[in-house]
């Protein structure tokens, strides 16, 4: 399990305008192997999900990681599931899921949505409607999807959930 603050979260975010970089350090193309240096403790997942966005790209590896919010001088910390799909042994998609704590999604959903906002100015896709809300950008080769819905209107693998994916 990887520790990070929601402000190093968005510094290594930065990179993604200069290359086809996803998150912490990986790379769109990188194979199993090379992530699996960068994250010792990822495991081959024993029911390895299909990617909800593409059928073809398969989830090869998952791991977990916290981001800390601050509000208001007050820490928040909150456990995300890191899910790391391939294609042709290809890295190309990163999904952070939110675990356990839906009833602070929302509220989860605003503070990514706004440092997101900040980085890279103001969602070029913002979709409200009963139930889900979603905000979508794009920088260089990089699409990233910010998407939160209600308990009863998600499956399993969903809630509050934050994709990098190769445009």
């Amino acid at each position: 399990m990887r520790k990070i603050t929601f402000t190093l979260l968005f510094l290594f975010i930065g990179s993604l305008a200069f290359s086809q970089a996803f998150w912490e350090n990986t790379r769109y193309g990188m194979s199993v192997e090379q992530v699996q240096a960068l994250f010792p403790s990822a495991t081959t997942p024993e029911n390895p999900r299909t990617s909800p966005l593409y059928s073809s790209i398969r989830e090869q590896l998952r791991d977990t990681t916290t981001i800390t919010i601050n509000d208001s001088g007050h820490n928040y910390e909150y456990e995300f599931e890191v899910s790391f799909y391939f294609w042709n042994n290809d890295l190309s998609q990163i999904t952070l899921t939110l675990l356990h704590a839906w009833a602070d999604a929302p509220f989860v959903f605003d503070e990514l949505s706004k440092t997101l906002t900040e980085r890279y100015g103001s969602p070029e896709v913002s979709r409200r409607t009963t139930g889900r809300w979603e905000d979508g950008w794009s920088s260089g080769s990089t699409l990233i999807t910010l998407i939160w819905e209600e308990p009863e209107r998600r499956n399993e693998s969903t809630g509050l959930s934050l994709i990098y994916q190769s445009l």
